[in-house]
């Protein structure tokens, strides 16, 4: 058993006076990042197209292979909650174009794109590395999320890997941090409960 449960809680009012209280999501595992296709929209904003990106083709462990990247907004209730820019490489990128709403600005679509890259992954989706940092918004994050430039920004960096440890997408998210909270629950290492020994 792991010995920490990661969650990042989405909070955001509602004004929708038929949808009263709060909009509430948590993002602890992959099946819960698909999900957001239930209730969310992508907004395309730069569609799919090679990308020259030395850091991203690093850790994507890309070599001389080309790398591909697309950025889109997240919306709930017409409302950008994040927006996100994705990296993949050539071999998945190959059967994304069949995808129309990937490859023209300002498409929408129920999709998110690592449950695609699921879709077309041999074994699927095995698990994400994740680190969370602090930026400041420069114009078009601020443009994006409707917030002034320079305003500080929640970014989270979640590298996918398939059943055997290869990389298959980066996705960069910049998140407004009054609507986040990011959570971790701690546990005894092997599952032990409050027992203290005494050291001498």
């Amino acid at each position: 058993m792991p010995c920490c449960t990661p969650k990042l809680l989405y909070s955001r009012q509602l004004d929708n006076t038929q949808e009263p209280g709060r909009y509430l999501r948590h993002f602890g595992s992959v099946e819960e990042l698909m999900g957001l296709s239930l209730d969310t929209e992508m907004v395309i904003v730069a569609p799919i197209r090679r990308a020259i990106d030395v850091s991203a083709s690093d850790r994507l462990r890309a070599g001389s292979e080309p790398i591909f990247s697309a950025r889109f907004h997240r919306v709930h209730n017409e409302v950008p909650f994040c927006t996100t820019t994705v990296f993949i490489r050539d071999v998945i990128a190959r059967d994304l174009p069949k995808y129309a709403e990937l490859t023209m600005t300002g498409t929408r679509s129920r999709h998110t794109f690592i449950g695609l890259i699921d879709a077309h992954t041999p074994g699927g989706v095995a698990e994400a590395e994740q680190s969370v940092t602090a930026v400041e918004a420069d114009p078009d994050l601020a443009s994006d999320l409707g917030c002034p430039e320079g305003a500080p920004l929640l970014r989270i960096d979640r590298l996918y890997f398939n059943g055997d440890d290869t990389p298959v997408e980066l996705a960069v998210s910049h998140f407004l941090p009054d609507q986040y909270t990011y959570r971790m629950r701690l546990r005894r290492a092997g599952g032990r409960t409050g027992t203290v020994r005494n050291l001498r």
